[in-house]
């Protein structure tokens, strides 16, 4: 069943819930990908997006850290600018630096996430697991967490384990199928007013 999605004797067929954590799975279907199927099914347009935006991910974390420690070492990154900046020495190139990189993870984390299908729900929801509110500690374990997730995707060439597509919503699930969001009749969530959604 595992090498090629069903079983010859039961007949039962390879699914979520009898597939091993491991077992990658077709983002198209929602279905487990069998392990004589793997090297001859091409990555789909969004698994591509994905290992990208991993990449990208990877790539704005090391210029984080090239700064890192000297951000923090001159203190708050955030907070009134006037006196905490003049206080902490910190400049406000060094600071505005650091919050774009931070602000472009987040972009590129959530691309990563979703394979480039972007929805109000992902963007909310990645936007707080690595932010400039965070002191060096905090922000050292968001960062090591991101790093995990990211190379797994960029090795795997962008294609999601069982294990991480069941952690997904059932929204998140349809996007990557092409269905319809709930209520919305259309496979693209509505959108706040003063948000652009990305394409």
């Amino acid at each position: 069943m595992y090498k090629n999605g069903i079983n010859p004797i039961t007949k039962e067929r390879l699914t979520l819930d009898n597939a091993p954590d491991e077992f990658m799975v077709d983002q198209k279907t929602g279905l487990p990908v069998p392990t004589s199927q793997l090297a001859v099914r091409k990555p789909s347009m969004q698994e591509t997006n994905r290992a990208q935006f991993a990449r990208s991910v990877l790539h704005i974390l090391d210029s984080i850290d090239a700064k890192k420690k000297d951000v923090f070492a001159k203190g708050p990154v955030i907070g009134p600018l006037g006196v905490l900046v003049g206080k902490a020495g910190l400049s406000s190139g060094d600071r505005q630096a650091y919050q774009d990189y931070v602000g472009l993870a987040q972009s590129a984390a959530t691309g990563a996430h979703v394979g480039g299908r972007f929805s109000v729900e992902v963007l909310n929801k990645m936007s707080t697991m690595l932010n400039t509110t965070m002191n060096q500690s905090q922000f050292e374990g968001a960062e090591e967490a991101l790093r995990d997730v990211m190379d797994a995707y960029s090795k795997q060439g962008g294609r999601m384990s069982v294990y991480e597509w069941k952690g997904l919503s059932q929204e998140e699930r349809n996007a990557f199928m092409g269905h319809a969001f709930a209520g919305t009749g259309t496979n693209k969530p509505s959108v706040p007013a003063g948000l652009t959604l990305i394409k």
